[in-house]
């Protein structure tokens, strides 16, 4: 009598539940590949506390340049994002300005030193009131507007809270990647 497991049925089941189970083997790695390709190359978006208020309000501590209505000052802020088990974290660098008088985040406003026409790093002009691209030569105006150049839109705008961080009311600043060279703007995802 033939032994049932060396049938060409049995055969042919066995090599579709290997086939089966091969597939979903590949799926679910391939499903881990994409989500770990989809969290490196997607927009980050954090609050980041830049520093106490009584700091930025300060006449005479490095965030002077902001009593003034129009000035902008280069902040460096730290980005802390959680990928699965790891934190990782960058600096980077944005500009924080005064757009009116007052204490509250409407005050404020913060822009994105990234380019919307390539990604090259914005500087500000000398007047410390204007911004330039080195890149392709783009002007933008002190609230980020486009003057001049291949820049498709304006600089983009980062949002602005205060909230209370060890007893103390803190400027927070919500970094985001945006989508460059089109002209509406976008949050990278």
């Amino acid at each position: 009598m033939a032994d049932p497991a060396q049938t060409p049925d049995a055969a042919r089941r066995e090599f579709v539940r290997a086939g089966l189970l091969g597939g979903i083997c590949a799926a679910c790695a391939a499903a881990g590949v994409l989500t770990l390709s989809a969290s490196e190359t997607s927009g980050e978006a954090a609050a980041v506390a830049v520093a106490p208020m009584e700091k930025v309000l300060d006449e005479l501590g490095p965030f002077a340049a902001l009593s003034a209505v129009g000035g902008a000052l280069p902040v460096e802020i730290t980005i802390a994002r959680r990928d699965g088990w790891r934190l990782r974290t960058r600096r980077q660098r944005v500009f924080l300005r005064r757009v009116k008088a007052g204490q509250t985040a409407d005050c404020f406003s913060a822009l994105s030193p990234i380019c919307p026409h390539a990604g090259c790093s914005v500087e500000m002009a000398g007047d410390k009131k204007s911004f330039h691209c080195p890149c392709h030569d783009a002007q933008f105006a002190a609230d980020g507007s486009l003057v001049e150049g291949p820049s498709p839109r304006g600089l983009d705008a980062l949002e602005v809270s205060i909230a209370p961080r060890d007893d103390k009311p803190w400027l927070f600043i919500k970094w985001q990647d945006f989508v460059i060279g089109k002209a509406e703007r976008r949050a990278r995802a």
